[in-house]
């Protein structure tokens, strides 16, 4: 244990909120020992405080998020000692520092050894400082939270989450969406199938009531913010979130196969023989996708058949899997159970005690499994009631009979459903376990030979044009296109949705000459040693269409916002404020944009400009400049400058020409030297 100063330092690791049979906390504060909390909050009013002076601050520095960083920083260094990682024990105590500084009982922030578990997302026993952040942000909004409730409680008015603050815009979802069918109406609000009123592009338009908020709603805007920056072929596709005064809405792709409930009944009628093996390519996908949600900080919370779809309906003997309706399950509540998630498939510490951790998603993708293995003859927990899928679910009351024909699955569901979340394996080692080996799904299948020809017809293209690419097929349904989410799978061998230089190497080694492999690496990462999905499946889409110009003509005709055939600086500028677009062009300025596409007498933008700037990678460019526009303007000359920041031409004068290097310098832009490729800015007056 590490010492702290005054502060007060557990010994033991148990929580403030005790269960029964678990061992009272012990506390040292000032080299005393303490079992009793009031006894320590005691000592503490008497004794030295550190931060006593900063009570008031808390409320000021939740608002202000790097104001937060610094002061989470700070009590960070003083309790996590030389490791430079938080222990349950180590969190207590800086628990008790922020209860100090608030003059609260820190059981008023829940239970601090559950919280612990929840925010441990790399499932090493520890809390880094990130992980750290997020914990006692929470905790915070929690406490802030509950202030109102009790002043609304007093005031005898009911209080309502306020997200007219919030980062997420307010639109009509009648004016942006037809919506077309109702899919269905869940706890938290409705479904439909939609169509965009602009592209009549089909969506799914999911309603959140905004009444049953059950976390913070910084929380819940950071969660609906994650989800449209999520960028993984098994994960649900997110467009965009929105709201209105009642609701928030998530616009996401959509899928026409059905779910897991009737995926091997459907199988089976197309003829396809439902073996382990078949199984595994399923269940092994579901593995991938919420693999990638638990590295990027967030719990699915509600994993059952309903919320995993099947992309496509021709494919039953290889069905593509996307997982659905991730994280918000504990956010919105509205059940007659009084906790988040679906009977049958919650963990015991969820009944219990009312909290998701990483280990929860494991029990409830163990419940899943059991059920896709007996074909929904039986269930893991086969309670009528709630009350009985509760005992049993807390008891692990399972039948491991119909399992015991496969001894490795059955060991392999059991190690998901132990009843103490600690003892259940992460996601990366269900996926090591011996089942997929036995079922022939140890690894990836390999890249086709159509899939090596597709990948010979990628060629070098210009940064605009990757980023405008990226941000266009993020508008598309790219579940659809299976075969090149097979071979992005079949490349990404760490599931991480990113493809690195080295797992592509490793995919293509033999399969490519090494020659070509060097070219494509560059291709596609260029300088970055990796690429993402979305910008992988932008250059494949771009590689496959035969017409070019059709593509070019309609990302050119979603810029055009007037509807004139050209672009302005400032149909520029909104371009480049798109978030893909920005990503990958974040130093790129308008004038830079507007100086790279050619510009013609009216400041504007055309068509064949837009096109020759996106077709010509930027050493052409240079090339075409230095060699198709020889310097001939003199000193004194009388010539016109296109200026990009005031998008028209402005007359100047020569002031100098360096006769070697064939930079000039206008009286309009004095001490500047225009090198050569600029010049097309410059014509004779």
């Amino acid at each position: 244990m590490y010492s702290h100063g005054s502060h007060a330092t557990p010994i033991s690791t148990a929580g403030y909120a005790m269960t029964p049979g678990q061992p009272p906390a012990v506390y040292v504060y000032q080299g005393q020992r303490y079992s009793d909390y009031q006894q320590l909050q005691a000592a503490m009013q008497q004794g030295p405080s550190l931060h006593r002076s900063g009570t008031t601050s808390w409320a000021d520095v939740l608002k202000d998020k790097s104001a937060l960083e610094r002061k989470v920083h700070e009590l960070f260094v003083q309790y996590a000692g030389a490791d430079r990682k938080l222990d349950p024990a180590e969190l207590h105590g800086l628990a008790i520092g922020v209860g100090q500084q608030l003059g609260v009982d820190p059981i008023a922030f829940g239970d601090i050894r559950t919280l612990f578990h929840r925010f441990d997302f790399s499932g090493d026993g520890h809390l880094d400082e990130k992980e750290t952040f997020h914990l006692i942000q929470y905790m915070l909004r929690v406490h802030r939270d509950m202030q109102q409730k009790r002043s609304a409680q007093f005031a005898q008015r009911q209080h309502v989450p306020d997200f007219t603050a919030a980062s997420i815009p307010f639109k009509q979802v009648e004016q942006a969406f037809d919506l077309q069918k109702k899919l269905g109406q869940g706890g938290q609000g409705a479904v439909y199938l939609a169509a965009e009123r602009t592209t009549q592009q089909k969506r799914v338009v999911k309603f959140y009531d905004k009444s049953c908020a059950n976390a913070p709603v910084e929380d819940i805007v950071d969660e609906f913010n994650l989800l449209t920056k999520l960028d993984h072929p098994k994960i649900a596709r997110v467009y965009e979130v929105f709201q209105d005064h009642a609701y928030i809405y998530v616009v996401s792709e959509p899928y026409f196969g059905g779910d897991l409930t009737t995926c091997a009944q459907r199988a089976s009628q197309n003829g396809v023989a439902l073996n382990q093996n078949w199984l595994a390519g399923i269940l092994r996908q579901v593995c991938a996708g919420i693999l990638y949600l638990h590295n990027n900080r967030c719990m699915h919370c509600d994993i059952k058949e309903p919320n995993v779809m099947i992309s496509g309906d021709t494919d039953w003997q290889c069905p593509n899997v996307v997982v659905i309706d991730f994280g918000l399950a504990r956010d919105f509540k509205k059940s007659s159970t009084g906790v988040m998630g679906t009977p049958g498939y919650m963990p015991p510490e969820v009944w219990t005690q009312g909290i998701w951790t990483i280990y929860g998603d494991i029990f409830s993708m163990g419940s899943m499994f059991y059920n896709m293995y007996c074909l929904h003859q039986r269930k893991a927990f086969e309670g009528t009631t709630i009350p009985q899928l509760q005992a049993q679910a807390c008891q692990c009351a399972v039948d491991w009979q119909p399992l015991s024909n496969c001894p490795s699955f059955q060991h392999l569901v059991q190690q998901m459903m132990q009843p103490s979340f600690k003892a259940r394996p992460k996601v990366e080692q269900v996926m090591m376990h011996d089942w997929w080996r036995e079922a022939g799904k140890e690894e990836t299948s390999p890249i086709s030979n159509k899939a090596i020809s597709d990948l010979g017809k990628l060629r070098r293209t210009t940064d605009l044009h990757r980023a405008l690419m990226t941000d266009m097929v993020g508008r598309e349904n790219l579940t659809q296109l299976k075969e090149l989410n097979d071979l992005f799978a079949s490349m990404d061998a760490d599931h991480s949705g990113t493809v690195t230089e080295a797992e592509a190497r490793k995919a293509l080694k033999n399969r490519m000459p090494p020659a070509e492999v060097d070219k494509l690496v560059q291709t596609l990462m260029g300088d970055t040693g990796c690429v993402t999905y979305s910008r992988f499946m932008a250059e494949m889409i771009a590689a496959k269409k035969a017409d070019n110009d059709e593509v070019l003509w309609r990302m050119f005709k979603e810029l055009d916002v007037d509807n004139n055939n050209s672009l302005d600086a400032n149909e520029i500028r909104a371009m480049l404020q798109k978030q893909k677009v920005r990503e990958i062009m974040a130093d790129r300025t308008v004038t830079d944009v507007m100086d790279r596409m050619g510009l013609n007498r009216t400041g504007n933008v055309s068509f064949q400009d837009f096109k020759r700037a996106l077709e010509t990678v930027q050493g052409e460019v240079e090339s075409s400049s230095s060699t198709t526009r020889p310097q001939t303007l003199r000193e004194g000359d009388k010539v016109q400058y296109f200026s990009s920041s005031y998008a028209c031409w402005m007359d100047t004068t020569i002031a100098a020409v360096d006769t070697m290097t064939g930079n000039m310098q206008l009286q309009c832009k004095p001490g500047y030297w225009l090198p050569p490729e600029e010049h097309h800015k410059v014509r004779r007056a």
